[in-house]
């Protein structure tokens, strides 16, 4: 439900980078007037960000991104008892070795057990929902970077990789990822906690 209501909002686009920001309002003012830009073209995204409507629109998307990442966080969060045995149980196992190989270290252990259940299980379905019978309708350019933005920021949360260098400008975007970071690790810690098969499929 959550990939189809990104999908259905038009309007949304989650295209947090300044430059492409930038060279979107040009192109804009250019269609609407006529005329060629006074703005330079080819400029640094530290000085895309000095345009007051680009930062403005900049901001917005920000907390359009954080607010949808947040549903979709809460959703995977509350899809715990939903999730197959199997991948559960693997993940359980993957834990205890993993603490045995670094014992005190609890937040590697889940950046790793979260691979498995973020990265490799889920995030296919939400960076391409048409690959996986999530919709059966086209995707839009435009929607298929939205519902990549908040794969890129779920991604981001399950394994605490805070933005920097090349993504200075997203660095407004850390507090969050820390915070969100608990509830997801937490979830990722709930996974692990399973019954035997043995026990879970009552065999005699």
């Amino acid at each position: 439900p959550l990939v189809k209501d990104i999908l259905e909002q038009r309007e949304l686009d989650l295209d947090v980078d300044p430059l492409s920001i930038y060279r979107n309002v040009i192109k804009e003012e250019e269609s609407r007037t006529g005329k060629q830009s006074r703005f330079a073209y080819d400029i640094s995204r530290s000085q895309a960000l000095e345009n007051d409507k680009v930062m403005k629109i900049f901001v917005k998307r920000l907390k359009d991104l954080c607010d949808a990442t947040e549903k979709f966080l809460n959703s995977i969060i509350s899809s715990l008892n939903k999730l197959p045995f199997g991948l559960r149980y693997i993940a359980s196992q993957m834990k205890k070795d993993l603490e045995t190989r670094f014992p005190g270290d609890e937040e590697k252990v889940l950046k790793i057990v979260g691979n498995l259940i973020y990265y490799r299980y889920m995030n296919p379905a939400v960076v391409a929902p048409d690959g996986f019978n999530v919709i059966e309708s086209m995707i839009s350019p435009t929607q298929r970077k939205n519902l990549a933005e908040i794969s890129k920021m779920l991604q981001q949360i399950s394994v605490h990789k805070l933005f920097e260098d090349e993504f200075f400008y997203l660095s407004a975007l850390n507090d969050y990822i820390t915070k969100a970071k608990t509830k997801f690790f937490k979830f990722f810690s709930d996974c692990c906690v399973v019954q035997s098969p043995e026990d879970y499929f009552q065999i005699d």
